[in-house]
């Protein structure tokens, strides 16, 4: 579970990026709330901070 999310704003209050700390410590970055995994342990997240399913568990439609 994430505990914080930080997010960067730019000059006009639009939102431009956010990051979090995964689960094993290492500091995740989401730009544009695009879906990002974790470099360290491979954690999938969207780009609002929540941890994801393994990508191995999707079903395909």
């Amino acid at each position: 579970m994430v505990n914080q999310v930080n997010v960067e704003i730019d000059d006009n209050d639009r939102i431009i990026g956010r990051n979090w700390r995964c689960p094993c410590g290492a500091r995740v970055e989401s730009y544009m709330a695009n879906d990002v995994d974790c470099d360290r342990c491979g954690r999938l997240f969207n780009g609002y901070g929540q941890e994801l399913a393994a990508q191995e568990l999707w079903e395909e439609n």
